[in-house]
């Protein structure tokens, strides 16, 4: 595993009702004045039959208590044939499972439950077709199995197949190529669920998360995914103008550094001195894996997209801009990556500024393989004071 700087990319949610657009520089939760989610985290975020898994949506609502959320899970979920052409069957209400929601007094909202994926869970899903079509999966199993060239194979095949393979020490009663190819089939032979919480509060919000269910990880398979964590958040401050990120290395021994989140934990308020003149970036470091893609199994690294959004606590909705680009001008979430420069306030503030950020991370050869990426979020605060 290893500690990556991430590059950004856009935040898919699906949304339906009226005036439920999101554009790039809603950064600032509290200025559209309606309900502003971040993230569902499903931890793991991929499973095998008869694993559970935990579900938290993480959102923000400006006014939380007339809210209502319904959950479902779609455990028939097709991308379609183009990857264009989404479809959820097979739909199972969660609502008895689900937790509360809790809410702080700034509308800072989340909501969790505990889902066991079922043991047919691959049987069910369509976009695996009963008798499997794809020449690598097709080659993986006939060879596993000792079958003949025409003889027709199933999913149902597989699925007692990989079933049975389980704990750290399954390779030891197989050669070595043996082995390799039933890792692959674990890692191939794979759907996805959607769970779908609904949001109706001020307007009709939905949002999606899609979960891997495959067996790698009952065989202990390296490249079953974990969630991207967010090891630390900081903010550094820089003792001149309009310093470039890029040549930030230059002040190295001038720079001070405010610790705000580490390896999960939020902390308390931190307070950074305010010097008119000095540049100030918060940045993220996210721990990512190591992996292997569908064809070989030469080892490849994770990338990760970091989105931030900010609330000022001492003047909620007030649309002044935190995040700016290193022209000054204000940022968009797509100017955005691992290091944002902040926009101090005019004078320091008493409650100063609560920061979400989040992480997810990306397999670009595991795309059209029913990866879905995994996700992290912390919050932070922090408040500029007089020096």
């Amino acid at each position: 595993m290893r500690c990556a700087w991430c590059l950004l990319v856009p935040l898919l949610l699906a949304q339906t009702g009226c005036d439920t657009t999101f554009p790039n520089e809603e950064m600032d939760v509290a200025g559209s004045a309606k309900p502003r989610p971040f993230a569902i985290v499903c931890e793991p975020p991929e499973a095998a039959p008869g694993e559970t898994v935990t579900v938290t949506l993480h959102y923000y609502d400006p006014a939380p208590e007339p809210c209502a959320v319904t959950w479902r899970v779609a455990l028939d979920y097709d991308l379609g044939l183009y990857e264009a052409d989404e479809v959820e069957r097979d739909i199972v209400d969660l609502d008895p499972l689900v937790n509360p929601i809790q809410s702080d007094a700034f509308g800072f909202c989340s909501q969790a439950f505990v889902y066991t994926i079922p043991d047919d869970a691959l049987l069910r899903a369509s976009s695996l077709p009963d008798e499997i079509t794809d020449p690598a999966t097709q080659a993986l199993i006939r060879r596993l199995m000792l079958m003949e060239e025409g003889e027709t194979v199933t999913k149902e095949i597989a699925d007692i197949f990989l079933d049975r393979i389980r704990g750290p020490n399954w390779r030891s009663y197989y050669s070595q190529d043996t082995a390799l190819a039933i890792e692959q089939l674990g890692d191939l032979f794979a759907c996805e669920i959607r769970f779908r919480a609904s949001l109706d509060g001020a307007i009709r919000l939905d949002v999606t998360k899609n979960l891997t269910v495959r067996y790698s990880s009952n065989m202990w398979n390296p490249n079953t995914n974990t969630v991207p964590q967010i090891t630390s958040t900081y903010v550094q401050a820089v003792p001149h103008p309009d310093v470039n990120y890029d040549d930030i290395g230059v002040y190295a021994d001038e720079i001070t550094t405010y610790g705000l989140t580490s390896n999960g934990w939020s902390g308390d308020l931190t307070e950074i001195p305010l010097h008119a003149g000095w540049t100030y970036y918060l940045i993220g470091n996210v721990l990512l894996q190591d992996y292997t893609s569908p064809f070989d199994a030469e080892l490849r690294q994770e990338d990760a997209s970091l989105h931030w959004y900010h609330f000022d606590l001492d003047d909620p909705g007030s649309g002044r801009p935190l995040f700016v680009q290193d022209d000054g001008g204000e940022a968009e979430m797509g100017d955005l990556d691992s290091s944002v420069r902040l926009s101090p306030p005019a004078r320091t503030g008493t409650l100063g500024f609560r920061v979400t950020t989040c992480a997810r991370d990306e397999r670009l050869e595991w795309n059209g393989y029913a990866f879905a990426p995994g996700a992290d979020l912390v919050y932070s605060e922090f408040v500029f004071v007089e020096p």
